[in-house]
């Protein structure tokens, strides 16, 4: 019987440290089942926040290519208010210059239907214009003219000949 105390006493201890052991495996089993479970909160946090981010970064990017296209658009506004004022001004310019070719070309066109003018001869030595009698009086009076006028008006003659001096004014 003592054999069996013994033996008996043996397995118990061995009993005892298979136990210890088992606890201890799961222990460690649940700790490892902890950790699997916190790496899998974590896998699912760390992804909801990426997504978050990831959404917040498309909203942005959005905003900002809301905000392009918007200044586009206006540059584009001014850029076409300018082509059409270019435009505009363009066209009042042909008006214009079309109205002042038109006057000038029916100058032109008065000038070639005109008459030519007779050749006009002027002889200095008599104060007369021509051999056409004419002309003679759309002048004025000839020099022989003037000369004559002496007789009709004498106080012109002397203005015209005499040299005023202190003593004759």
């Amino acid at each position: 019987m003592e054999v069996l105390v013994k033996e008996n006493l043996k397995l118990q201890e061995r009993s005892d440290r298979l136990g210890e052991q088992v606890d201890a495996q799961e222990g460690r089993e649940n700790a490892i089942q902890d950790a699997l479970v916190t790496a899998q909160e974590l896998r699912r946090d760390v992804e909801t926040q990426a997504q978050r981010e990831a959404e917040l970064m498309v909203r942005e990017a959005r905003g900002q290519i809301d905000e392009m296209v918007k200044e586009a658009g206006k540059v584009l506004v001014e850029r076409r208010t300018g082509l059409e004022e270019l435009e505009r001004q363009r066209e009042q310019f042909l008006k214009a210059f079309r109205t002042l070719l038109e006057r000038e070309m029916d100058t032109v066109e008065l000038e070639f239907s005109r008459e030519p003018i007779e050749d006009i001869t002027l002889d200095i030595t008599v104060g007369s214009m021509g051999l056409d009698p004419k002309w003679n009086n759309l002048v004025g009076p000839s020099v022989a003219e003037v000369d004559s006028g002496e007789e009709e008006h004498p106080e012109l003659a002397s203005a015209v000949s005499e040299p005023k001096t202190k003593e004759t004014e």
